[in-house]
């Protein structure tokens, strides 16, 4: 377990390989961990089963943190696609699907 930018387990993975991630702002996150837990009883090493148990609980205990944080975001970019700019300022993407618009992306009216 670990953050993104440490993650020796997601750069294990084969490149090829799919990989699932359970963030601590999904209500259902600690509960998975835990049925994970109990499954590989028998065939995980204990420190690995401690760690994911350590996680389980940070998850559990920090859920509502994350998702107001989210909340908080959702709401902050809701209120700069609102915010308009004069045609001017606009210019398109080379990919054509997006609009550039002072330093904001905007999805052009075409998407």
């Amino acid at each position: 377990m670990g953050y993104k930018h440490d993650d020796k387990c997601i750069q294990r993975a084969f490149n090829d390989e799919k990989l699932f991630v359970l963030m601590t702002r999904d209500p259902s996150a600690a509960r998975l961990v835990i049925e994970w837990i109990k499954e590989n009883l028998t065939t995980q090493p204990r420190e690995k089963l401690l760690e994911a148990l350590d996680c389980a609980l940070e998850m559990a205990n920090r859920c509502n943190e994350f998702i107001e944080r989210k909340t908080t975001a959702d709401e902050l970019e809701a209120k700069q696609k609102e915010i308009e700019f004069p045609k001017a300022e606009k210019e398109r993407c080379t990919c054509g699907v997006y609009v550039h618009c002072k330093n904001n992306f905007e999805l052009c009216n075409k998407v």
